[in-house]
């Protein structure tokens, strides 16, 4: 397991793809190099380091690692962490978790209904016209 302090001490990459924001639920996939020929690289979000997945570097000490962001991570500041467990090489990006880009226990279903509203709102005051002009007729 990776510390917070290890992290720290991490030089500041870009890792491909450059992700900036992340979401719950959200499957990142994330490539790096200068790790060595055939080594196990880890994927960790830190600020309290979570386990995401591993991958093995390629003989140009090349490795795309894949994970997702678990529903429990609060929002704020973290990073995205690569990271080889032997011998402590590794990099970080750091990224945002937004409160509003947060999956919801719930479901979002149906449409909006904004337009089918305002659209019935007119109806009911045309109608209401309507019967005021009627009203007045009848007693002209």
């Amino acid at each position: 397991m990776v510390s917070e302090a290890q992290v720290r001490q991490l030089p500041v990459a870009v890792l491909a793809p450059n992700v900036k924001k992340i979401a719950r639920g959200q499957r990142v996939r994330l490539s790096g190099g200068g790790f060595g020929p055939r080594k196990s690289v880890n994927l960790y979000v830190a600020s309290d380091p979570i386990y995401l997945g591993s991958g093995v570097a390629d003989e140009n000490g090349v490795v795309t690692v894949e994970g997702v962001i678990p529903d429990g991570l609060d929002a704020g500041e973290h990073s995205l962490v690569l990271i080889d467990p032997e011998t402590g090489v590794g990099f970080r990006q750091d990224v945002s978790l937004d409160a509003a880009d947060s999956s919801s226990d719930l479901p979002t279903t149906g449409a909006d209904s904004t337009p089918m509203m305002a659209l019935g709102a007119l109806f009911v005051l045309a109608g209401g016209g309507l019967a005021l002009v009627a009203k007045r007729r009848r007693f002209i």
